[in-house]
């Protein structure tokens, strides 16, 4: 009877000690991070890239119709912005349109393109649409208002003016690219070459300014420009 009570004990002690180092392996607590260890560098935030281009329109919707027409005039002007737009960042470039000239104001630019529609005419309709004329002009200018290129299209369609849009954005789109590129577009002209006399700079910047492609600041600062010249 002893011999059992003894191996019985003997039993119990060894279960006791075997629970006990489990638990202990259990619940011993995980080594922490070492807080001496070198931390990884934080990434730089990047910055956010200047526009290549931005884009305003100077149109004067108010001025050129009243009435019934003047929600397509507004629609065309639209349509006019984005196409530009599009035409532009398909060609690689970083573009955005400013609403306002208080908008123009804080976005950061290397050339800014400011496009006018000048004349629309809406014709009657027709089985496939509607005849439209549209005629806009445009002026590709450097921050400081100097003038790299200007130039005026008109386009026709039987169909509707949003084909006179496409196909006028893309004009101007093209012409954009090659002063970029360094090929002056032949019919855009270019208001900085050295070919040009200062009388004949001086009636293109006033034609610019009477179309209301450049504003005030942007008209004195080219005109002391080219007057520098004489």
């Amino acid at each position: 009877m002893k011999k059992i009570l003894a191996i019985a004990l003997l039993i119990a002690c060894s279960c006791f000690l075997l629970i006990r180092e489990t638990s202990a392996e259990e619940f011993t607590p995980a080594a922490g991070p070492d807080v001496n260890a070198p931390q990884p560098a934080s990434a730089p935030t990047p910055q956010a890239a200047g526009l290549d281009i931005a884009v305003i329109s100077r149109s004067t919707i108010t001025e050129l119709t009243a009435g019934e027409n003047l929600r397509y005039y507004r629609s065309l002007d639209d349509w006019l912005m984005r196409s530009i737009v599009t035409d532009l960042e398909d060609r690689g470039l970083r573009v955005d349109f400013a609403e306002t000239e208080d908008s123009l104001k804080k976005k950061e630019y290397r050339h800014l393109l400011a496009y006018k529609v000048e004349d629309v005419e809406f014709g009657f309709k027709n089985p496939f649409g509607r005849h439209a004329n549209v005629r806009v002009s445009y002026v590709f200018q450097k921050p400081d208002g100097r003038v790299l290129a200007s130039g005026e299209y008109r386009e026709h369609s039987n169909k509707s003016w949003k084909k006179c849009a496409i196909s006028i954005s893309r004009k101007v789109s093209t012409d954009v690219a090659n002063v970029l590129s360094g090929n002056h577009p032949a019919k855009a002209g270019n208001a900085g070459t050295p070919d040009k006399t200062v009388e004949e700079r001086l009636k293109e910047l006033d034609s610019l300014k009477a179309k209301g492609l450049v504003t005030k600041d942007e008209y004195r600062s080219k005109r002391e420009e080219i007057l520098k010249d004489l």
